[in-house]
C-alpha cells in the first residue's frame, strides 16, 4: 500500500528499539504489514505504549522514500484556536520582526512570529489566542 503525504492512517505499536547514535523509536506496523519507526523522544507526553494503535499524518515523504510520520496531537487540532500565555516577548532584529513566546501544554516554547502590522507587542502574562497552524515532532507552529 502507498502512503499519502497529508493523509492519517492507523498505525499499532509493536514495540521500542534502540538505534546506535539515534535514540529509541517506536516500531510501527500499518495494517498493510508495512513497518516504519518513529522517533520516541518528540512524543514522551504522548503516552503511547506497546500493543496500542495511533493514528498518524503522513508529515513527508522524500526522494529516498522515507516516511515521516506525525501522531495525532493528544489536544490540539490543526487549524484550531487555542489560549496560550505569553511569556516573552522579543526586541525586533534588523528585519524589524519581533517574536513572542508563548508555552504548550506540554511545556516546550514556542516562537509565533508577531506582525509589524499589529499594535503593539502583549505584555507577559497576557492570554491570546493562536492557530495551530501544523504540528511537528510533537510541537505546535503557531500564528495569529
Amino acid at each position: 500500500m502507498k502512503l499519502v503525504e497529508g493523509k492519517y492512517y492507523h498505525f499499532k505499536v509493536l514495540k521500542t528499539v534502540n538505534l546506535p547514535e539515534e535514540g529509541d523509536h517506536y516500531m510501527l506496523r500499518h495494517k498493510s504489514g508495512r513497518r516504519l519507526l518513529l522517533p520516541a523522544e518528540p512524543y514522551n507526553n504522548y503516552c503511547i505504549g506497546v500493543n496500542s494503535t495511533i493514528e498518524c499524518k503522513v508529515d513527508k515523504i522524500n526522494c529516498t522514500g522515507k516516511v515521516f510520520l506525525e501522531p495525532r496531537h493528544p489536544v490540539y487540532i490543526e487549524d484550531k484556536i487555542y489560549d496560550f500565555t505569553v511569556h516573552q516577548n522579543s526586541v525586533k532584529d534588523i528585519n524589524l520582526n519581533e517574536t513572542i513566546t508563548v508555552h504548550d501544554v506540554f511545556n516546550n516554547e514556542v516562537q509565533v512570529n508577531w506582525p509589524s502590522n499589529k499594535s503593539k507587542l502583549p505584555e507577559i502574562g497576557t492570554n491570546i489566542k493562536l492557530r495551530v497552524d501544523r504540528l511537528t515532532n510533537g510541537v505546535p507552529i503557531l500564528n495569529i
